[in-house]
């Protein structure tokens, strides 16, 4: 489905039902979100320190280790959060120091961001890499706001019932969108089918739209 080259990245070659950032442990095609608890995963993952942790500075080390191993792809999730305890401004400072690693390591960063649309897309300003804003799950302003700054936004289970979110996505381009399942039990073939469905089109075309995505994303 993937190959490893002789670098840190994994670079898709065929369209697949691949899951852009989950929590799961069955060996899936995807990211999975390593939250630097725990040991170093072996398939492909991201690394990153949640908001909701942003006072346990523990972590860093951690962080640091994991994002240099060569299964890691991507720096997060990190971001910010208005309904996580940890001050916006240590919450912030964690998110810079992130944003940092990611562009020092030359990794795609993803961003858990909850009602900190705008100061999040601002800290993330002409970065080097590619950013993804997970879970994405707000109307459709918000949406063309941050695509038309180049951002992506990975839909998840949202996408299979909520009408307004449904009408981002259509709006959305489809250079700039991904699918995942996050923490949701749901298979990620639903979520592809869905799209198919939304854009009146094929599972196989939609399949072809988020290889093509995870090609520039994971270059």
């Amino acid at each position: 489905m993937f190959k490893t080259l002789p670098s840190r990245y994994f670079i898709i070659f065929e369209p697949m039902f691949f899951d852009f950032h989950h929590h799961h442990h069955d060996g899936r095609a995807g990211i999975y979100n390593y939250d630097c608890k725990g040991a170093v995963p072996q398939n492909p993952f991201s690394a990153g320190i949640h908001p909701a942790d942003a006072e346990r500075t523990e972590l860093w080390k951690q962080l640091t280790t994991a994002a240099s191993d060569p299964s890691c792809v991507a720096i997060g999730e990190c971001g910010l959060d208005n309904l996580v305890s940890p001050p916006l401004t240590v919450q912030e400072q964690l998110f810079r120091q992130q944003i940092r690693l990611a562009e020092d390591l030359q990794k795609p960063l993803i961003v858990h961001c909850v009602r900190q649309h705008e100061r999040t897309a601002h800290l993330c300003r002409d970065l080097s890499v590619s950013v993804i804003f997970h879970g994405f799950n707000r109307k459709q302003t918000i949406a063309e706001q941050l695509t038309a700054r180049g951002f992506y936004l990975s839909f998840g289970a949202s996408l299979l019932k909520n009408l307004s979110l449904q009408n981002s996505f259509l709006h959305c381009p489809t250079d700039l969108i991904l699918l995942e399942t996050d923490d949701s039990p749901i298979p990620i073939e639903t979520l592809y089918r869905q799209a198919a469905a939304l854009l009146n089109t094929s599972v196989e075309t939609v399949q072809e739209i988020i290889a093509a995505n995870l090609n520039k994303i994971l270059k």
